[in-house]
């Protein structure tokens, strides 16, 4: 397999992970611009279809890659970064970019079989209405890398893929707000760059929001789930990635509505105050104290020296224990 050795670059004033290798790929055009694009590996485009084999600036994370230009990308008034193509395939320890139906896609670990909307290295069309419709969270504020459109590949590429299989797939176009250098990456890039990527008032102020949205969801009856890894799955200024991450439940029982209502703000800041660390992590829940009422100073401890796999787990246990008290005050409406 080709190699994925990542590399720590500015680009346009950012601190972004590339790969040390381009990435080569096959691009469909569909239209006049790269938004309007197909990315595949090139044993998908068969002879029928016109493509350009192009090597691209970029990376590859699970089945979505990240490409890079020379120029800042201006989408309507918005400045971005790079642009994220979802459903290009999925790499596997013996195939690149591999594309199977017939396999689970699995948070980009391993594929196996199964009847699943998340097939392996691709997207069914039917999944784009999770990845383009938002819960309330993008509503009030809350950064997530904005969806700009999907593409449906040729019926052609399909054909190949699937070997004549009736299945649609699509590609779902992100646009990336600043780094895509992600909080579970943070040890791969030089400690004297780090302070570059994490602001901790910023941070503080993202999550003070999120938090009075459980807050208000839990008073109305209801919890907001998220069904991945948030320390994989948002970036190091405080965007969310993925909009399917998160699903609104409705839960009247109010102790079960209570446990499952923690446990997204719980990931959500514990994983940041512990990329965050001693010198900064303190500063950020004292910040985050201020703006929601709710006292995290007995998490401080926790925060001496490097942080251990125990000193983690206990900085998660209190702070969940802590919105978990807050929460069995707030009234039901």
């Amino acid at each position: 397999m080709r190699s994925r050795d990542l590399v720590v670059l500015r680009r346009n004033g950012v601190l972004v992970h590339v790969q040390r290798e381009p990435l080569e790929m096959a691009r469909v055009a569909l239209g006049p611009s790269l938004t309007e694009s197909i990315f595949v590996h090139p044993r998908y485009v068969p002879a029928s279809v016109p493509f350009e084999l192009v090597k691209l600036t970029g990376r590859v994370v699970g089945r979505t890659v990240d490409v890079f230009t020379d120029e800042p990308i201006l989408v309507g008034s918005t400045v971005l970064s790079a642009l994220n193509f979802k459903g290009v395939g999925a790499d596997t320890p013996e195939i690149d970019l591999l594309i199977d139906p017939k396999q689970t896609f699995d948070a980009g670990r391993s594929p196996r079989s199964s009847a699943t909307e998340r097939i392996w290295g691709a997207l069914l069309t039917r999944e784009v209405y999770t990845e383009t419709v938002l819960p309330d969270l993008s509503s009030n504020g809350i950064p997530f890398s904005p969806t700009l459109g999907s593409n449906h590949l040729p019926a052609q590429i399909i054909n190949l893929i699937t070997s004549g299989q009736s299945v649609r797939l699509s590609q779902v176009v992100r646009g990336l707000l600043g780094t895509n250098i992600r909080m579970n990456e943070l040890p791969l890039v030089p400690s004297s760059e780090r302070l570059d990527l994490l602001d901790h008032v910023v941070l503080a102020q993202i999550d003070a929001k999120i938090v009075s949205i459980v807050i208000r969801r839990f008073a109305y009856g209801s919890a907001i789930l998220s069904t991945s890894r948030m320390d994989e799955n948002r970036y190091c200024d405080g965007t969310l990635t993925d909009a399917s991450n998160y699903s609104i439940y409705v839960e009247p029982n109010r102790n079960l509505r209570l446990t499952m209502a923690v446990s997204f703000p719980t990931e959500l800041i514990s994983s940041a105050a512990c990329a965050l660390g001693p010198s900064l992590g303190p500063f950020y829940l004292a910040a985050l104290s201020e703006q929601t009422g709710i006292d995290f100073s007995s998490v401080y401890p926790y925060f001496r020296g490097s942080l251990t796999l125990d000193d983690q787990f206990n900085i998660s246990r209190t702070i969940r224990s802590l919105l978990s008290e807050f929460l069995s005050t707030v009234d039901s409406i």
